[in-house]
């Protein structure tokens, strides 16, 4: 089951999320996902809320975290690269392959370019966007040469990811798939503080929704009767959930 908690900001939902876990409480774990940036405010919340000091039936981390001790159970002995070092990687591949490069060449040696083009790489990730779909017919021949020199460093990237590494958005990818092999029959989900989700992060939730109790989901909206927040919120998580549950028949 999907439940959607709405508000006009993103703290004002949180009464509504503590409520909804009040009343699952006894029926199973409950794993509260936030951003690492408040993962210690929600916790302090959660003490207030509860008005316990200590408890064992709640969990709240971060869907990395979730990740790694998913993943865990599972004999996957890959190493995960840190930002830094998956920028050094970008920065090798960019050298070892500068002669193959059409539109890029003169900014190899610039200061931060390899940062630059994993961020890119990483934009592509996040919204399940491969290599191989990356297209080159665009009515710019300008345009297409960047993104073939782009494609080029993408795929070099995953070449190097194929043995013994991973990065951060992989790992989320082979989440979803292991949610499948996970027993959550009796575990109920909650995101909290979150203002966006990525495709990545959408189709984590939908796989949830399919093995878990439940999924409870706070979200910020813009009201159509006070637009004072209108130009802060668009709805985008909103309209993408209730999409996601009409496409999947999911009951919320």
């Amino acid at each position: 089951m999907l439940n959607i908690y709405y508000s006009k900001t993103v703290d004002g939902c949180m009464p509504k999320m503590f409520n909804a876990l009040k009343q699952n409480r006894g029926s199973g774990m409950h794993i509260i996902f936030t951003p690492d940036r408040i993962n210690l405010r929600i916790e302090e919340k959660l003490f207030d809320e509860l008005n316990e000091r200590c408890f064992f039936d709640v969990d709240v981390t971060t869907l990395t975290r979730f990740a790694n001790k998913i993943i865990s159970n599972h004999n996957y002995n890959f190493k995960v690269l840190t930002k830094p070092v998956a920028v050094a990687v970008v920065k090798k591949i960019l050298n070892e392959n500068k002669n193959e490069f059409k539109t890029i060449k003169k900014a190899l040696n610039f200061n931060g370019f390899a940062s630059v083009l994993f961020e890119t790489i990483s934009m592509f990730k996040s919204c399940n966007v491969s290599y191989d779909k990356i297209v080159l017919n665009t009515k710019n021949n300008n345009l297409n040469l960047k993104l073939e020199d782009l494609k080029l460093v993408y795929q070099k990237y995953e070449e190097f990811l194929q043995n013994d590494y991973t990065d951060s958005f992989n790992k989320l990818n082979l989440l979803a798939t292991l949610l499948k092999t996970e027993d959550l029959k009796t575990t109920h989900f909650y995101f909290v503080g979150f203002d966006d989700f990525t495709p990545q992060m959408f189709n984590i939730i939908k796989e949830l929704v399919k093995v878990s109790a439940s999924v409870n989901v706070a979200t910020a909206v813009n009201y159509i009767d006070e637009l004072n927040n209108k130009n802060i919120f668009l709805n985008n998580v909103y309209l993408n959930l209730l999409n996601m549950a009409s496409v999947n028949g999911f009951s919320f």
